[in-house]
């Protein structure tokens, strides 16, 4: 695939329009890339990080992936990390840029899910690195530096 990020922010305007057709959820979204062909993946950005440290740090205090904790409606689905690298993050020497779904080194995404574990430990439904319930992606380089 020729990858591309597009970044879209979804805010409820009503407060300083007031306009009648308010998006008040990302379902919107979800539908109107449902009915378009040449998207293939739709991300939710849940935190930002200046180290991948940070980052696990700002998850756990967002509480955008407690479902995924002890208790959380999604605590037993299976799961999976991955990280993306773009801009100056990413190594084109090693790997092609367009024309082929790109993966970063394994050695790479391995230190960086060490550097989050104290996110991941707190996950309790199994990884599943082929065919996961839920795909969390480390996007790297996006943003200036942050994770």
């Amino acid at each position: 695939y020729e990858n591309a990020l597009q970044y879209v922010s979804i805010r409820n305007y009503e407060a300083d329009n007031n306009l009648t057709d308010i998006i008040t959820s990302n379902d919107v979204l979800i539908r109107s890339v449902k009915r378009c062909s040449l998207i293939r993946s739709l991300f939710e950005i849940v935190a930002d990080g200046d180290t991948f440290e940070d980052l696990a740090h700002n998850t756990i205090m967002s509480g955008h992936l407690d479902d995924m904790m002890q208790g959380g409606k999604n605590s037993e689905s299976t799961w999976a990390v991955r990280l993306r690298q773009y801009g100056s993050s990413s190594k084109p020497e090693k790997q092609a840029q367009y024309g082929k779904k790109m993966r970063s080194p394994m050695s790479q995404e391995i230190a960086a899910i060490d550097e989050m574990k104290d996110l991941f430990i707190k996950f309790t439904g199994a990884v599943d690195l082929k065919d996961a319930d839920i795909n969390l992606y480390l996007f790297e380089g996006l943003g200036g530096e942050k994770y």
